[in-house]
């Protein structure tokens, strides 16, 4: 009995090794269904809004061009970039963004801000960015054209207006804002 004790122990550890083994041999080509949930963290677009460090003026009844130029900081895969546009009107009391400009679905039902003005009163913007979505290629530089027409009726003063990115899980929500007057019309 006592020439078995060490095969027995020898058995034993071996065992214990084998299971081992095996157990993170599974583990890794048979993930737990917790990891397969696990979304990748988005990727984070830069953009930035052209004129930079300007805030425009635009005339009632005018329109304004803007260049949006998009960069894509990653080697990894192409992204899919919905463009929104919403302003709030800075000497009023803030009910939310008005919503200018969303992509068409199934992005436009992801909007970027959480209090949104739904009231039926006319707004005094409508907009277009072209093309909306952009898609971009990893480590790609494009620019998106916004286009913002002001009604010839629209109150007079400063706007704040964010442009926003959002396609959650593909990339985060990101907004950059700028300041947008509305002057009075010149009647010659």
């Amino acid at each position: 009995m006592s020439e078995q004790k060490p095969r027995i122990i020898l058995a034993i550890l071996l065992g214990i090794v084998s299971v081992s083994l095996l157990a993170a041999a599974s583990y890794s080509l048979f993930p737990s269904q917790e990891d397969s949930n696990i979304m990748p963290e988005p990727t984070m677009p830069t953009f930035q809004i052209s004129p930079v460090n300007e805030s425009p003026n635009i005339t009632q009844g005018g329109s304004i061009t803007l260049n949006i130029t998009l960069v894509l900081k990653s080697n990894e895969t192409e992204v899919t970039v919905p463009l929104y546009l919403g302003s709030a009107y800075q000497n009023q009391p803030f009910s939310g963004y008005t919503v200018i400009a969303t992509p068409p679905p199934p992005y436009s039902n992801e909007l970027p801000w959480e209090q949104i003005d739904t009231s039926t009163e006319p707004k005094p913007f409508t907009a277009t960015f072209d093309p909306n979505p952009a898609v971009l290629k990893p480590n790609e530089i494009r620019t998106v054209i916004l286009i913002i027409h002001v009604a010839e009726n629209a109150t007079l003063g400063a706007y704040n207006m964010d442009v926003a990115v959002s396609n959650y899980p593909q990339t985060s929500k990101v907004a950059m804002g700028f300041q947008l007057t509305v002057l009075p019309k010149y009647s010659p």
